[in-house]
Parts: structure tokens; sequence; C-alpha cells
């Protein structure tokens, strides 16, 4: 008995391996698959024609622009399902459907009344699933599970938030309310750890298999890789970028800290120093006393990007702030790459820039290249992406057949 349930391990574990590949390539030959995973030929048919006639894998027409004699490809089945990303963040939810070849085919973002409850918040989130179900429902794609995301430390073993200063919560079981409402694998996992995997599978970072992520935003995130898997730490707490202390005599941070860098350059911050600036500013400026008081951060965004004196010189704090941890993360762990996420497009094009000029300012001056520091392929969508991807790695343990057969 125990010999059949070990193979019946090794042979969900192989089709992961193979699924993997597919979703990577896109199209492979049996021939390639056997190369690309290092299963041998026998074992790859065989499992090929399993996936087959479960409907999770096609054959396609003759391969005629590759070296060697013609057959068939394989490719993955997109509309045999999808996965389901939430990202439940301060003041704003988002959702998005990842199909089973890791397309994007829907995603959807609302924002959140300030001051809500957790439950509250909990209940619009959970409503915000049905809703990304219904519209899989209607695409008439099978949904296989659900991820949700947050800023805050993560219990991923439970599926509770430990403690998330800028949401206001600790200790509460998020993973318990999507159960009870939902019949489906579902996981909870860090909003910036999510973005690395979307990086890593889909976006700037595909095939880096050592890199460091930062997100901006309300709070500052950040995810590790090291070796392809997300480094957690003993509690599952690493890559704290935001609560990593950038003037000691600062303000009191909501973690129980003082001086954080979200502190510094977290979005709530800049609008309340922006405010501040713009009130006592006897420059000319395009906001009025009365604009100045519902000023938003992607309003100094855009004013900063139009030059606004008091706006850019607040864009380039953040940039400066960033560059100097950028500095400091490379000298720790030396990663191929670093990426900066949780902005939009926009303000990236502007922030890198500068943030290679302060890092490479303040890094080691040795004969390696300088830091390779490249904008988000996702911007501000990297973690709900990553949410939705998560869950495909959850499907992939040997609970495999479980949910996906």
């Amino acid at each position: 008995m125990q010999a059949t349930a070990d193979q019946f391990t090794v042979r969900q574990h192989n089709s992961a391996l193979i699924v993997r590949a597919l979703r990577q390539h896109q199209t492979l030959s049996r021939a390639e698959l056997a190369a690309e995973t290092g299963l041998n030929r026998s074992t790859v048919s065989s499992i090929v024609n399993d996936l087959i006639q479960q409907h999770m894998m096609e054959e396609t027409t003759y391969q005629s622009d590759r070296i060697g004699r013609p057959g068939l490809l394989l490719t993955l089945n997109p509309s045999y399902g999808c996965t389901i990303g939430i990202e439940v963040n301060v003041d704003y939810l988002a959702a998005t459907l990842l199909d089973f070849t890791y397309r994007v085919i829907w995603q959807a973002r609302t924002p959140l009344t300030p001051g809500l409850s957790p439950a509250d918040v909990i209940m619009n989130g959970i409503a915000f699933t049905q809703e990304a179900i219904q519209e899989a429902q209607y695409r008439r794609i099978p949904p296989l599970g659900i991820g949700v995301v947050l800023p805050a430390l993560i219990d991923t073993h439970r599926g509770a938030v430990t403690l998330g200063p800028n949401l206001g919560w600790q200790n509460i079981s998020v993973l318990k309310y999507w159960q009870a409402q939902f019949d489906l694998p579902i996981l909870v996992e860090n909003d910036a750890n999510a973005a690395a995997v979307a990086e890593h599978y889909l976006g700037n970072a595909r095939n880096v298999e050592n890199f460091v992520l930062i997100t901006g935003g309300v709070g500052i995130g950040g995810g590790i890789m090291v070796d392809g898997k997300l480094m957690r730490g003993q509690n599952g707490y690493a890559a704290e970028v935001g609560h990593m202390v950038v003037d000691p005599e600062g303000q009191q941070c909501g973690c129980g800290s003082q001086g954080c860098l979200e502190t510094v350059i977290g979005n709530t911050i800049i609008v309340e120093e922006t405010r501040q600036l713009l009130r006592t500013n006897k420059q000319p400026s395009r906001f009025t006393a009365e604009s100045i008081d519902t000023l938003n951060f992607d309003d100094i965004v855009q004013a900063g990007l139009d030059n606004d004196p008091v706006c850019r010189l607040q864009l380039q704090k953040i940039a400066y702030h960033l560059g100097l941890v950028v500095s400091q993360l490379g000298s720790l762990f030396n990663p191929e790459m670093i990426i900066i996420g949780g902005y939009s497009h926009c303000l990236l094009k502007f922030l890198i820039p500068e943030i290679k000029i302060v890092a490479q300012k303040h890094s080691m001056q040795t004969n390696s290249p300088p830091l390779n520091i490249q904008p988000s392929h996702f911007g501000v969508n990297s973690s709900v992406i990553g949410a939705a991807a998560l869950v495909y790695d959850h499907l992939s343990q040997p609970v495999f057949s479980n949910h996906i057969n």
C-alpha cells in the first residue's frame, strides 16, 4: 500500500513538472518535454496521454520551424480552469482571473470606504470573489482555487494576518472567512511575496533565480527570491523592507518601531507632507487652497511629472530613499536583479533612472557590473496577479490530483 501511495505521489510530482514546463515555454514536443523536465520519454508519454484525456493538455499542428523531424506539439488548454487572485489593500480591492496558461483574462479594481472594520473589508472581499467566480462561469472556465493577498505579516499555515499596521489588523484569521463561503482550495499570502512570484513566473524576472522586489504604496513591501524560491525567514516575515529604519529620530511607525522607511516615503506620508508644503509654498502652483485638502497621491505624481516644483521634489525624495535601500539590499544579497513595483508605469519610468543614480553612488565600487534595477512588468497589478499564480503552485503539491484531475 505504501509503495502504491509513493508511486502516486511521484506521478503527481512529474505531472506538475510537465505542466510547469508548458506554462513556461507554451508549446513543446514530447521529446522537448523529456529534455526540459529530465523525465524519460516513456514517463512523459504516459503522463501526457493522461492529461490529454483530462482535457488539461492539447495537441497542436505539426511543428514546421524547428530543427529535426516534424512532430506534434503540446500546449495547455487555457479553458481547462482558472485561478482567482484577490488583493485586499488599505484603500482598494483588486481581483483577477488567470487561465491555465497563466494568461490574465479578467481584472477589476474597486475602492474601499475608509474606516471599515476588518469584518466589513473581508465581506467586501468575499463579494468581489463571488463576482470573479461569476465572471469565470460566464466564460465557461471552471475556477480551480483562490489566492488572497494582503499588505501584512502573514501566518501562511493558518491563513491569518499576524500584524497589518497599515490595515489596522492584528490576529485576523482571513482563511476561515473565505473557506466558509467557497468550496475551493484557498491560500493567504503577503502581497509583496505574491508580487515577486508574478515577476518570476510572468514578468521581468522570468528565468532569474535570485532577485529582490520592492513594492511601493501606502506601505513599502518586499519579496526575495533565492534559487527560485521565496525566502520567508524563520516565521515567514522576511523582506519587510518598509520596516527598515532609515530615520532613527523619525515618526512612530504602526509596527511599533520608529523611523521606518514607510514613515518617510509611504503614500499617505507623502500626501500629508505635500499638502503642508503646498500650503506654505510661495511659488506658482496648479493647486488652489481648496484643492490642496483633497489632494491624493495620484495628483502628486501627475503634478510632479508635469514639473510642479513641490511635487517633483517629493517624487525625487521617494527615488532617493529607495535608491539608498536598493544599495543596501544589493550589498546584503548580491542579487541578479532588483525590481521596483507597486507604482504606476509612468511613475516607475521617472523613478528608475533616479534610483539607479543613488544606488550606484552608495554601492561598493567593485569591478562587478552595476545593480540591475528594473521596473515591475505589472506595475500596480503585480500582487493580485501573483495571488492567482500562487494558487497553481498550491495545486501542484501532493494534493495535485484532488483538485486538478
